[in-house]
């Protein structure tokens, strides 16, 4: 059996940048929101429930939306649902940044941006899985550090952004910004290897190897994928309800909280 040799480029790495890029993006521009809350409460004279409640809707949107994403990832490919998340991010926030009344925070920010943040997680998640076998746990760690690594450079910046420029501004920067960088990254997508004549994470491909390459990349795939469950099968699994309601758990009691911290650090 070939051992394994990494000296020769490989693509999937490309793959794991974008979606590392692309989760931070996402997920930033949700964890600054509770940057936006007092100035959007100095704004208006909303309270910060009514603010914060747009945040609760865009979880919801981002949640029910991406899984309807992940289905069109696997249909059509990431690449073009992280085109129309581009698109998304970035007219939810220049939308954002000229409303006038509740109703528009939580269609153009709750809705919009929850949509646009919903074409992430799934779609990458699934792409990234394609593109390895053995070192699977590598590259899905690297794309997932961009969800919370991205508070250290988002935060910051948009806390600048406001003082700078004001909160209208600040979302108006961001959503163009954004959008272009959501786009940028989906052009480098690739739904599985074959796409560009290639194969797994296994050994290195040359011109006398290919045969048996192809032999023991079948192999090690067989027995180190799972059994593929349709979804009617996960959802009659116990793993599929148990990893839901862990993740649920984790959104209402941290990131419905975080949403505030901002604030009430800043009151004191």
């Amino acid at each position: 059996m070939l051992k394994p040799k990494y000296f020769n480029f490989y693509y999937g790495w490309v793959i794991v940048i974008a979606g590392l890029l692309l989760m931070a993006a996402g997920f930033g521009t949700g964890f600054t929101f509770g940057i936006f809350l007092k100035p959007l409460e100095q704004n208006f004279g909303w309270s910060r429930t009514t603010i914060s409640g747009a945040q609760a809707f865009r979880w919801l949107a981002q949640g029910g939306l991406g899984i309807l994403m992940g289905c069109a990832a696997d249909k059509y490919g990431p690449r073009l649902v992280l085109i129309l998340g581009g698109a998304a991010i970035g007219l939810g926030l220049v939308l954002t940044s000229y409303i006038r009344a509740v109703w528009q925070l939580y269609i153009f920010y709750g809705l919009i941006v929850g949509f646009a943040i919903g074409c992430v997680v799934s779609p990458l998640v699934s792409t990234v899985t394609r593109w390895f076998v053995k070192r699977r746990g590598l590259a899905l760690g690297i794309i997932m550090a961009g969800t919370t690594g991205s508070m250290v450079v988002m935060s910051p910046l948009a806390a600048w952004l406001i003082l700078d420029y004001g909160w209208r501004s600040a979302y108006l920067i961001m959503g163009l910004s954004l959008g272009i960088v959501y786009i940028i990254c989906a052009l480098f997508l690739k739904k599985e290897p074959k796409d560009i004549g290639t194969m797994f994470d296994i050994v290195k491909l040359g011109e006398t190897e290919h045969k048996e390459h192809n032999q023991a990349g079948a192999n090690d795939i067989m027995t180190v994928r799972p059994p593929v469950l349709s979804l009617s099968q996960a959802v009659q699994t116990k793993t599929l309800w148990l990893l839901m309601s862990m993740w649920l758990l984790a959104i209402v009691s941290l990131q419905l909280i975080m949403t505030h911290v901002v604030a009430c650090a800043s009151d004191k």
